[in-house]
């Protein structure tokens, strides 16, 4: 059964919101991060709302609420909410109030906040969506399980139009940890240093993915999503499970455009690195990692990223490692690792209607 991405929407870094296509503009990290750029929220919340929420809910409800103009939203049948961390920084002030309370007299509200679920349930409230609405969390690997559900759900025909997003901030509090751990870049990352995977730490990054995943294919602006896997293992090369991968869809490497990797500069993406030699060495190369951060849910950002460049049947310089630039975009493969050694492919092709 054929799953299409009717509508996208991404706040990030990158001027993305309301883009259908690569911003003019990319800005690279500084001070060892990337934060989203923040949009002008009381376009799409209500502003009698907006001082009840925290950053990550508002930019989260921005994402979700773009998309959602792009589509019918009564049409939306599940809400899918996806995260590795969750409104951390209202965790933090949660833990902390308790802490100094002595566990005791605690006021509710930083916990209410809290919540993983928090986006999901203020996107059904403030949109009057009464439909399922679950959210998931496995650290590295939460948006692609988040993904794996919408397919099955469209696949068994329980609905016919999902909103699903991805989402996690980065916070003061976050960023000193990651600090103290030593796992923060020393220096920027760029393309050119990704191929290295030599840096001892990372760029982090944060943002917000929604994406409206339909049974029937929508617009001309429509992509179709073939499959996602991930792999829980720790290998030294992911290539033999990517021929696998494709070889169910009955595809071999030369039939990618454009391979889209996770590259993070570092060691843990280090197994990423062969794929560039190997079987793909004729697809388009591109990376997406140093134009985002890293954080949990950062394949949302390279979902947007593919299918934005199966729209435009290209991509930009910025993010743009080797291979002919002028082929035709019609299937995009993304692999991305992560440092807990687990591995996910999510492989998109342009609709036929639209070939």
């Amino acid at each position: 059964m054929a799953i299409y991405i009717n509508a996208s929407s991404m706040v990030s870094a990158q001027e993305t919101l309301g883009a259908q296509k690569w911003p003019e503009n990319t800005v690279l990290s500084e001070n060892s991060c990337l934060k989203v750029i923040e949009p002008v929220y009381k376009e799409y919340i209500p502003p009698t709302m907006l001082r009840r929420m925290s950053r990550l809910v508002k930019f989260s409800l921005v994402s979700a609420f773009d998309c959602l103009n792009q589509v019918d939203p009564n049409s939306i049948d599940a809400i899918i909410t996806t995260t590795g961390l969750g409104c951390i920084d209202d965790t933090g002030v949660f833990l902390k109030q308790m802490h100094e309370n002595g566990e005791t007299l605690m006021n509710p509200t930083a916990f209410i906040r809290s919540t993983h679920n928090a986006v999901g349930g203020q996107i059904a409230l403030i949109k009057g969506l009464r439909i399922p609405n679950y959210t998931y969390s496995q650290k590295e690997t939460s948006f692609e399980t988040g993904l794996i559900d919408a397919i099955m759900m469209l696949e068994e025909e329980e609905v016919k139009n999902v909103l699903l997003g991805g989402f996690d901030e980065l916070t003061p509090l976050s960023l000193k940890l990651w600090k103290q751990m030593g796992c923060l870049a020393e220096k920027e990352l760029d393309k050119n240093n990704l191929k290295k995977a030599s840096n001892s730490g990372v760029i982090l990054g944060e943002g917000a993915g929604f994406f409206v995943l339909s049974a029937k294919e929508g617009s001309s602006h429509s992509s179709e999503l073939v499959d996602v896997e991930i792999h829980r293992t720790a290998i030294p090369d992911c290539n033999h499970l990517l021929k696998e991968f494709l070889a169910k869809h009955n595809l071999h490497s030369c039939d990618i455009n454009l391979l889209l990797l996770g590259l993070d500069g570092t060691p843990n993406t280090k197994n990423l690195v062969p794929l560039l030699n190997s079987d793909f060495e004729n697809s388009i190369v591109a990376a997406s990692k140093h134009c985002s951060g890293s954080f949990d849910t950062d394949t949302s950002f390279a979902l947007w990223m593919a299918h934005t460049a199966i729209q435009n049947g290209r991509i930009d310089e910025a993010t743009y490692l080797q291979g002919d630039k002028n082929q035709k975009i019609e299937r995009v493969l993304i692999v991305n690792s992560s440092r807990l050694n687990s591995y996910s492919f999510i492989l998109l092709t342009k609709c036929q209607s639209s070939q």
